[in-house]
């Protein structure tokens, strides 16, 4: 039976012929393209490789979008903020990988919110800017909730969301039928009471992995589609005691998933490095936390299907967004025999919302429990040891899950590539002629309420 696009994601994992590869890495992608549709028309390509060059040739077409800024364009905007920033000073910048870069047509390029992750690492730059920009802190929403948790035993808020989606409008289709999914609360321990209250109509309620409101019909210009739902996230707070762990431990979600969960030597080399001889398993998810939260640091990357195996990638460069933290630690935990897996969705709080992802590890007899990576790497660069120690077990009641697992397929599934077809955060398009990458869509999430609600 013919495989979905879905099911040939783990073909990323794979080789690359050497043209192929040598194209893609200095990003003459035209050429690439060209080469692969050679390759694809050759007899003795194997279905294996078959698949992999058909994905890989929309990973190219996506990668043409994504770094459209120039050195000279980079050092420009920076000295902005750094009026004596220098040119060999940027060129650090490229060659420490302090943010996410690759070469486009043999230039090196970098992506047009490359700032926004800019002085995760250089507090020294920080330090010479004469041109702030104010932001909110989130942080005043986590400062407190951890003794709040720990004297209550748990938090709750009820939240009030609405999502929307429309195709951009040169990617538009007049007259073609159209599929499209948004996110939905997922059925999980943390969330209840979920409660549809207005939708485009038309829209159907599935999926369990990754669950979303779905719409398939004739597309006329100028449609929109949105979902607005209200939902309660509590948040149980745990004690943790190695003393208490069970001596023995299930070794459920512990294997491999190609691409970006894999074991490779480097992975399994810094794996027994943290883990000394220590076998307690909650031990070991703690020093696998420690180590990542004090070595990485946030940095915003491309989309996730542009990326080689996430672990490897993060662990050999040091940094990353939430979701290649939290991938990270999953497979590090899996290596050590810890099961370990992904959750995601939104962080929600009063004036915020946004994408975030997470991971769980199990450890008898506590069962699931958190870590979220973005937020202990946050919590140690300001000296935070509350808010370090609180993100290894437990989380907070600011956040919508809608994804139980990473990699999951839609319900209906799609035809086409997906802009990210291991989360669903954002919601996704396609035509019946064509998909639609993240430049090609416009969304817009509101958080209408966010209310504390208590037993």
């Amino acid at each position: 039976m013919k495989k979905t696009i879905q099911e040939t994601i783990p073909t990323i994992a794979f080789g690359l012929p050497d043209a192929v590869r040598a194209f893609h890495e200095s990003g003459y992608f035209d050429r690439e393209i060209r080469t692969i549709d050679r390759l694809l028309a050759r007899d003795d390509c194997s279905e294996a490789m078959r698949d992999r060059l058909s994905l890989q040739r929309q990973i190219a077409e996506q990668m043409k979008c994504e770094y459209d800024t120039t050195p000279e364009e980079a050092l420009e905007e920076i000295r902005r903020d750094i009026p004596d920033f220098t040119e060999e000073e940027l060129e650090g910048i490229f060659e420490d990988s302090l943010v996410d870069w690759h070469m486009v047509n043999g230039k090196p390029m970098l992506q047009s919110y490359f700032m926004e992750s800019f002085y995760t690492r250089r507090p020294d730059l920080k330090a010479r800017r004469v041109n702030v920009r104010e932001t909110g802190d989130p942080n005043v929403y986590r400062e407190d909730n951890h003794a709040v948790m720990e004297k209550n035993g748990y938090r709750a808020f009820r939240h009030r969301i609405r999502l929307e989606i429309e195709p951009r409008e040169e990617a538009a289709i007049d007259g073609e039928e159209i599929l499209v999914h948004l996110p939905y609360p997922a059925l999980c321990p943390e969330q209840s009471d979920i409660v549809l209250h207005d939708m485009t109509p038309g829209g159907v309620i599935a999926g369990d992995v990754q669950r979303t409101v779905s719409w398939k019909q004739i597309y006329h210009r100028g449609d929109k589609f949105f979902v607005e739902f209200s939902f309660t996230n509590r948040a149980k707070y745990t004690r943790l005691d190695p003393d208490a762990v069970s001596a023995e431990q299930p070794d459920f979600h512990t294997d491999e998933l190609p691409p970006h969960i894999t074991f490779t030597p480097y992975l399994r080399a810094l794996a027994a490095e943290i883990a000394g001889e220590e076998t307690n398993p909650l031990i070991l998810a703690r020093r696998v936390y420690d180590y990542l939260a004090h070595h990485l640091h946030y940095s915003y990357t491309r989309e996730y299907v542009l990326l080689e195996p996430i672990a490897d990638t993060c662990a050999l460069n040091m940094r990353g967004d939430c979701g290649v933290m939290a991938l990270t630690f999953i497979t590090l935990c899996r290596i050590l025999g810890i099961p370990a897996r992904w959750q995601s969705g939104l962080s929600v709080h009063p004036g915020h919302i946004g994408r975030h992802d997470w991971a769980q590890f199990y450890v008898a007899p506590y069962g699931w429990l958190y870590a979220d990576l973005s937020y202990s790497v946050g919590a140690v660069s300001v000296g935070s040891d509350v808010r370090l120690n609180h993100y290894f077990g437990n989380l907070d009641p600011f956040r919508m899950v809608t994804c139980n697992n990473v990699q999951g397929e839609f319900v209906p599934a799609k035809k086409y590539l997906r802009a990210d077809p291991f989360d669903n955060q954002r919601g996704e398009i396609e035509f019946a002629s064509k998909g639609l990458n993240s430049y090609e869509i416009r969304d817009h999430r509101y958080l209408i309420s966010c209310e504390e609600v208590f037993d």
